[in-house]
């Protein structure tokens, strides 16, 4: 393993642990959400969280041009927050 996908892994290891932190967040209602009366409303502000996540994801990517299976734990990780703000929210 060379010294730039050490650097590579270290940019990347954050923006995963942020996508599982605001998993973890959305599913716990009584800390995260229970103030938000509707579960619209719910699945946009968590959507937009899980968007946004993944436009960073996404720049990282291109800027990065990694290879590698731990630079696409992000994107599928953005795949599972928008079907959970999704289908959640019903």
């Amino acid at each position: 393993m060379t010294a730039g996908n050490l650097t590579k892994q270290k940019v990347i290891f954050p923006l995963i642990l942020i996508q599982l932190i605001s998993c973890i967040w959305y599913l716990m209602p009584s800390i995260s959400h229970s103030h938000v009366p509707a579960g619209f409303i719910r699945m946009i502000i968590f959507g937009g969280i899980a968007l946004v996540l993944l436009v960073i994801t996404i720049i990282l990517y291109v800027i990065y041009k990694p290879s590698g299976l731990i630079w696409k734990i992000p994107f599928i990780i953005s795949l599972a927050m928008i079907l959970l703000a999704w289908f959640y929210s019903k």
